[in-house]
């Protein structure tokens, strides 16, 4: 095995890290990444410490690329702007008649975010 081969992470190393990184910069609790993504609490805490990894085989997988892709909406739409991120989704959002962080914690609401950032996204 040649050392880039050797160096290359795993899927599993890239979004986990991913997923704790836009966590913190996204200013949710470790409670609250649990119920987006569908875990418990100490699987967040194993994920932060970097005992646990995301399996691609399970319904977090998904919920997890999509936070992920939710947090790489924001920063493009408001150039890497951290407290403007974190206000626009802990702010109420009168499109969605509820806060963004708080409508994420329920059934599909993580995909509703998704696609509302998608879409304005594409307006630009």
């Amino acid at each position: 095995m040649n050392a880039i081969a050797a160096a290359k992470p795993k899927p599993e190393e890239v979004l986990t890290n991913a997923l704790m990184n836009a966590a913190e910069q996204l200013d949710f609790s470790q409670a609250e990444i649990a119920k987006i993504v569908g875990v418990s609490a100490a699987t967040v805490s194993r994920m932060s410490s970097g005992a646990y990894l995301l399996d691609a085989n399970r319904a977090e997988w998904d919920s997890a690329a999509t936070l992920v892709l939710v947090y790489r909406s924001l920063a493009s739409i408001l150039p890497n702007n951290i407290q403007e991120m974190r206000a626009w989704l802990h702010s109420i959002n009168y499109d969605f008649g509820d806060v963004p962080a708080k409508l994420m914690l329920k059934p599909s609401g993580l995909h509703q975010i998704r696609s509302y950032l998608d879409a304005y996204r594409g307006r630009a």
